[in-house]
């Protein structure tokens, strides 16, 4: 009889510790889904993965890595956002005496950011997703990819050391600085571009 009772009693406490579980984990998820909602995506992951770590389950499984992609994107827009504000500030500042150099350099963050921007996926039901599709189809974006996929801006040390030595090569420098002073433009738009308030 003690055996049947010990039997009971220990079958009686894990159901109860697996019903505690769930309910936590359910109270995890709950939570998660909040701050998700508010744009706090660290806390979020944070809480779904406990909320797994309790009890597995797809759907919980699912928002955890559709966040973690929301997360990703919000950050590679943000690093995007980042490298344009830092060409405005760092290379047009004195973009009347900008040496091919310099202008190299600029463009060749200009398209590393580019890259990235074509790299992230505005095909999720996220905020960040529509941002990120619009901000694709703006024409300032398009505009300086076309920029810097031309041939333009390569070899600034070589045209920069020519232009001390031949006129024609420093006519075409001044009018390189010319053209990327005009693109200028569009470069201080994307970097005064925000993204939404939810994530920042």
């Amino acid at each position: 009889m003690k055996k049947v009772l010990l039997v009971l009693m220990v079958g009686l406490t894990i159901v109860l510790v697996g019903c505690n579980d769930e309910a936590k984990a359910d109270e995890h998820v709950s939570q998660a889904d909040e701050y998700r909602e508010n744009g706090k995506l660290d806390d979020a992951i944070s809480l779904y993965q406990k909320a797994l770590d309790l009890k597995e389950d797809e759907t919980t499984r699912k928002k955890l890595n559709e966040t973690e992609t929301e997360k990703e994107t919000v950050e590679g827009m943000q690093t995007v956002l980042n490298t344009f504000d830092e060409v405005n500030t760092y290379y047009l500042q004195d973009n009347e005496n900008i040496s091919p150099k310099k202008i190299e350099e600029a463009v060749d963050k200009l398209r590393t950011a580019v890259g990235k921007v074509e790299k992230l996926d505005a095909t999720k039901e996220t905020e960040i997703s529509t941002f990120l599709k619009d901000f694709k189809e703006t024409s300032g974006i398009s505009v300086i990819r076309e920029y810097v996929e031309s041939n333009f801006t390569d070899d600034g040390d070589t045209m920069e050391t020519m232009g001390f030595l031949d006129e024609d090569v420093q006519e075409v420098n001044e009018l390189n600085a010319s053209f990327f002073s005009t693109m200028g433009n569009y470069i201080e738009d994307i970097a005064d571009t925000e993204l939404p308030s939810k994530y920042q």
